[in-house]
């Protein structure tokens, strides 16, 4: 999956404003009134699938019908362009993952040379500890060498604590100016380190505006893994 099929996403806005005249009082004589405005801008992300699990293209505005409550909404903006996203490469590098690492780097750095130059990407790698790979000063980079820098070159070996490093992940993507969010994360889905509980980590990723991508790399006979969570996550 490349950086263009996993963004394609359409992006619908419903947008209803209003305006109330409210007559001033603040200037003795001042007949003209005073209008204040509300606007609410609701953004929906659809990305759309074949029953094969392919991408469907070239779709248009008078494809979709959005609803409230049964009632259809007039969708004021429509959009599937190569827009700037803040994204999050979440990198698994315990024990269970040594024999995946080579490829799972040969990936990350496929799809960092890839990305959109307005795009703000980071790295968060983990084993028992979590780390950011380009460090607590710089928030995000878009440039290919510093992120292949920031990748971790070697597995760490230990134990997995997935649920905190997604965490980590979700607080840190949260402070990046993007207002499209995803974190891609790739592992094996076992966490046996985490100080972050399961139902926390569903809570946090559900209520946040970012969306969750997941690599699973499942080898045989391996008993620390979970295709349950990464398909839920």
């Amino acid at each position: 999956m490349n950086r263009s099929q996993i963004f394609a996403l359409f992006w619908l806005f419903s947008s209803v404003c209003s305006a109330q005249a409210i007559p001033s009082t603040s200037v003795a004589g001042d007949q003209q009134p005073h209008f204040s405005t509300s606007i609410q801008m609701v953004v929906l992300q659809a990305t759309v699938l074949t029953s094969k699990g392919s991408f469907v293209r070239g779709l248009r505005q008078q494809n979709f019908t959005v609803y409230e409550d049964t009632h259809p909404q007039t969708i004021r903006l429509f959009n599937h362009n190569d827009s700037p996203v803040a994204i999050g490469l979440v990198v698994d590098t315990s024990g269970s993952m040594r024999r995946k690492h080579a490829a799972v780097l040969a990936a990350a750095k496929a799809f960092a040379r890839n990305s959109n130059p307005q795009d703000q990407l980071f790295v968060v790698s983990f084993n028992e500890k979590v780390t950011l790979g380009l460090g607590s000063s710089k928030p995000f980079s878009a440039n290919s060498r510093e992120l292949d820098r920031a990748l971790p070159q070697t597995v760490g070996g230990g134990q997995t604590a997935l649920y905190d490093a997604l965490e980590t992940a979700l607080s840190h993507i949260r402070e990046l100016k993007q207002d499209k969010k995803a974190l891609i994360l790739i592992s094996d889905g076992g966490d046996n380190a985490s100080s972050h509980t399961l139902a926390q980590i569903i809570d946090d990723a559900t209520n946040s505006d970012v969306v969750i991508y997941t690599i699973g790399l499942f080898g045989k006979n391996e008993d620390l893994t979970s295709p349950e969570f990464m398909k839920r996550i």
